[in-house]
């Protein structure tokens, strides 16, 4: 189980800023039977992977801080099948245009 967001001590937060949302695209079909679930237990939220759907989440509240009930996971995925999932976070923070090591030189 895990959060999204980054906690106020991790260097990613200054450098990239929170991330706000997640969007978890399934770029494959899993059978009910094979796992792979995405879980939000808090929630009580379970998905299970289909392709071409995505779920789309806030990592933080209105007030921008770290919404603890996004903590999820994801069931095994059982026998030979085989999942794919391309993760999409946005930052509350514009990424720089340059290279950091030009930005910071």
């Amino acid at each position: 189980r895990h959060y999204d967001w980054f906690e106020a001590t991790e260097p990613e937060l200054w450098c990239s800023g929170q991330r706000a949302a997640t969007i978890l695209v399934y770029l494959s079909s899993l059978p009910d039977t094979s796992g792979g679930a995405t879980v939000f237990d808090e929630l009580a939220v379970t998905v299970q992977p289909r392709l071409g759907s995505a779920l789309l989440w806030p990592n933080v509240d209105s007030a921008g801080l770290p919404e603890a009930r996004t903590i999820h996971s994801a069931k095994p995925v059982l026998g030979d099948a085989v999942k794919y999932v391309l993760n999409i976070w946005i930052h509350g923070q514009v990424q720089p245009s340059k290279p950091w090591g030009e930005l910071y030189s």
